[in-house]
């Protein structure tokens, strides 16, 4: 008997590169698809972004392949777990039997001849992938609740998203310095640059918008030595962090963990305030931007990738060494937080961003970031004291896995 059909039928959902190359089909397809399924699947998983990826789920792309699972959760939605055919193996027969062949259990057993595990078995901690876990913390994280006025703020409610000039009023400096919304990002921004102006003018806010595509034409020169660094960031944020002190999800479980969930968290709440902003991307204002890809199919405000990097920092700090991860340099240039802002600065290069998407991603990873040491799996419910900008030791539960995280780099 023939077995080859049998387990190519076997693999027919699976997307891997031996079986695309098996079938004849793109990489990252599956046999069977229509071309234009087969195109979409491609532009996907080539996409830039873990923004532009979650239009193939994101930037968290080899992350479970590090877990000691294969690429068990296929990251980002892209493909199982690498296949284990079951083909039609020979049974033992003499020289004057007809040869037989079994798949799995050896059909000349008894049926379940070896027994198995007791009921009420459960997963172990150590098998979950971290793309998968990503989304029990992002459960964790919407559920959180706040109990009193001094507490974070609702998930939701982190951002203050009202125009101030809605309904053509003239706003106090104290609205505008309050609010989120990228108009009043931009005439605080316009503030940084010259203290001298008035933020509450509507002019302040044109000329600050127009400043900030001048700005991102300026910085179209810096695209071809630095598009291979943005490409790879674009879908694997997390490997630069990675890279920083070499851990990955088999030396530094939890680590890793914490930066997926991060990333996921992230991810979410980039998205939601982006639906209700809707600013649109650069390149659909101004054609000298033309970007040297298509930007993803999702608002510009706030920059995902921004929030992400950002946020994945923070959390991060809170588990390397301190002498690495704050160290005695000034707050904005401790190596998690330059690594963040390099990453944010490379998306409106691309002419993906604007400036003000960037600083509204690190105001809302900061935001979440308190939300985020809320979560029970972080440290059971206890509260987290710092000093230093670093959290004590004795505020971190032993089974939390922020007190897990650190303990890998002991």
């Amino acid at each position: 008997m023939d077995v080859v059909p049998a387990a190519r039928a076997a693999c027919r959902n699976c997307r891997c590169a031996g079986c695309a190359a098996e079938h004849g089909a793109p990489r990252g397809t599956r046999p069977g698809m229509n071309r234009a399924g087969a195109r979409e699947a491609v532009m996907a998983g080539g996409a830039i972004g873990p923004f532009d990826g979650m239009d193939g789920m994101d930037g968290m792309d080899g992350m479970d392949g590090m877990d000691g699972m294969g690429g068990a959760a296929a990251v980002g939605g892209r493909g199982w777990a690498r296949p284990r055919p079951i083909g039609l193996s020979p049974l033992p027969f003499e020289p004057d039997e007809i040869p037989l062949g079994s798949g799995w259990p050896p059909r000349d057993l008894d049926p379940d001849p070896w027994g198995h595990r007791p009921f009420g078995t459960r997963w172990p901690d150590r098998a979950w992938t971290s793309y998968h876990h990503s989304i029990v913390l992002l459960g964790e994280f919407v559920a959180y609740a706040p109990a009193a006025a001094a507490d974070p703020k609702a998930w939701n409610k982190v951002l203050e998203v009202e125009d101030p000039w809605k309904g053509g009023v003239v706003p106090s400096e104290a609205a505008v310095e309050a609010s989120h919304h990228y108009k009043a990002m931009l005439a605080q921004r316009a503030k940084r640059l010259d203290n001298t102006v008035d933020i509450t003018l509507p002019a302040t806010v044109e000329a600050a918008f127009d400043a900030e595509i001048e700005e991102l034409v300026r910085l179209i020169d810096f695209r071809p030595p630095t598009m291979a660094e943005a490409q790879v960031q674009a879908n694997n944020i997390l490997r630069y962090f990675q890279g920083l002190l070499t851990f990955n999800a088999a030396t530094h479980r939890n680590t890793t963990r914490l930066a997926a969930a991060a990333q996921r968290i992230a991810q979410h709440q980039a998205v939601w305030y982006k639906n209700i902003f809707r600013r649109a991307r650069p390149s659909m204002v101004s054609p000298s931007l033309m970007p040297p890809v298509d930007p993803p199919g999702h608002p510009s405000y706030p920059s995902g990738h921004a929030t992400e990097a950002w946020l994945i920092a923070l959390v991060l700090e809170q588990v390397l060494p301190k002498a690495v991860a704050i160290g005695s340099v000034a707050e904005k240039d401790r190596p998690l937080r330059r690594l963040a802002a390099r990453i944010a600065r490379n998306r409106e290069m691309l002419g993906l961003h604007y400036p003000t998407d960037s600083m509204v991603g690190e105001a809302l990873a900061a935001e979440s970031f308190k939300i985020l040491l809320r979560c029970d799996s972080l440290n059971k419910g206890k509260a987290v004291t710092m000093t230093g900008g670093y959290a004590d030791d004795a505020s971190l539960d032993a089974q939390g896995m922020l007190r897990r995280a650190r303990w890998e780099w002991r």
